[in-house]
């Protein structure tokens, strides 16, 4: 008996969750970039940090993403965003 066949939607894994604590909407993702906890300090290699407008309500001015491979993608929504910093 077969089931019926996987089909990858690339919706982001915890969207919900993410939205609700953090404020930011991811919509989809390559699996390779991945949102974590806020860290303090210089961005380390690895990681990418998006920052904000820090008293733009419910954002809290840095958004945090660990890499994985050369290659990736998400999708999100990130008002008043005006810099993107990769370490390494």
């Amino acid at each position: 008996m077969r089931g019926s066949p996987l089909v990858e939607d690339f919706a982001y894994p915890g969207a919900d969750a993410i939205l609700a604590e953090h404020g930011l909407k991811l919509y989809s993702s390559g699996g390779h970039i991945e949102f974590v906890a806020p860290e303090d300090g210089a961005c380390a290699s690895g990681l990418v940090r998006v920052e904000t407008t820090p008293d733009v309500e419910p954002f809290r001015g840095l958004y945090w993403f660990r890499t994985s491979g050369s290659r990736g993608f998400v999708t999100m929504e990130i008002p008043d965003a005006f810099r993107v910093r990769a370490g390494g």
